[in-house]
């Protein structure tokens, strides 16, 4: 009998693309250690490369968006890969906050 994570190798191996979505989501586990330890944002959707992030604060939203090729570099480095492949920025409220 096969050990799940045999399996799940096996299945990575044979799907490439699933295994690329997988790494980029990554990135949502680590944007509050790497980025925003102070809660100030959160990643709101991953979709084809591009994490959406908000905060509720203009100055913070307007800060992430003037860092946000050195914010994806970061994430991609810790990744492995560049799955990050842009970050939006935008204001919202705690109330619309998505959980991964």
């Amino acid at each position: 009998m096969e050990t799940l994570k045999a399996v799940l190798e096996g299945f990575l191996k044979k799907n490439p693309r699933v295994g690329k979505k997988l790494k980029g989501f990554e990135a949502v586990g680590l944007w509050p250690q790497l980025v925003d330890r102070e809660d100030r944002s959160w990643v709101e959707d991953f979709t084809s490369g591009v994490l959406t992030v908000a905060t509720e604060n203009p100055s913070y939203c307007q800060e992430l968006s003037f860092d946000k090729k050195r914010i994806a570099k970061v994430l991609n480095d810790r990744i492995g890969e560049v799955s990050v492949k842009d970050i939006r920025v935008k204001i919202g409220g705690r109330s619309n906050k998505k959980t991964f």
